[in-house]
This record gives structure tokens, C-alpha cells and sequence, in this order.
């Protein structure tokens, strides 16, 4: 049901959803995937990460940090957006943005991970 809700959603702000990641993607996610969108017309690619715990969604997020740093990535920003710590890195790849963390409402916590490919607004 709230599938259904998440994609009626998702189609009146021009979001397509996906059923998975594009293969360039370049982190690989462990955890559980939860909805991935991308804007309708761009290349952009926004993944939530749900994670058992507040301390496992830190982990995770500071796994996948370590992981875009290891494939070249480097640190463009760090900060605060809407009450959670984002990270902006950038490579020859695209551009990612790491987002952590939020409750959800299974109270599982979620981690955000958009990237947004070279030549991507």
C-alpha cells in the first residue's frame, strides 16, 4: 500500500522510481535498498539505505565514504542539510552526496547516497 503512495508520489514531482541501480554506479551499496529515484530527463540517481540501528547506519555511512574515497573521490564539502551530516564528493565519476541519518517510519535508520554522473547538473 504505501508502495503505491511512494509511487503516485514519486510521478507527480517527476521522479521516475527504479527497480535498481544503474550498473555504472559507482559505490557499491550493502544494507538494505530501499527506493531509488531518478528525476525524469536527467542521470541523476538517489538511493535510501535503511540500516537496523543508529549505529549501523553510521557505520554504513562511513563505510560508503571510505569506499568513494578508496575509488578516487574526494572530500568537496562537509556540513548539515535539514537536520542530518552530508558529505559532497567529487571525482572524475560524478559527484556524490552521502546523507546520514534519519529514522524511518519502521524506525530502521536510513542513509542517503545520490550521485550525480559527470556532465549531470
Amino acid at each position: 500500500m504505501w508502495l503505491a503512495a511512494l509511487w503516485a508520489c514519486t510521478a507527480l514531482t517527476g521522479l521516475e522510481t527504479l527497480e535498481q541501480l544503474p550498473d555504472d554506479f559507482p559505490l557499491a551499496i550493502e544494507g538494505e535498498i530501499g527506493v531509488i529515484t531518478s528525476p525524469q530527463g536527467s542521470e541523476q540517481v538517489a538511493v535510501d539505505v535503511a540500516f537496523p540501528s543508529p549505529a549501523r547506519a553510521r557505520q554504513g555511512w562511513i563505510d560508503l565514504r571510505a569506499q568513494a574515497e578508496s575509488k578516487g573521490f574526494v572530500v568537496a564539502h562537509e556540513g548539515h542539510h535539514d537536520k542530518r551530516e552530508v558529505i559532497t564528493l567529487e571525482a572524475p565519476a560524478g559527484r556524490l552526496e552521502l546523507g546520514c541519518c534519519r529514522p524511518r517510519a519502521d524506525r530502521k535508520q536510513l542513509v542517503f547516497v545520490t550521485w550525480w554522473p559527470t556532465g549531470t547538473p
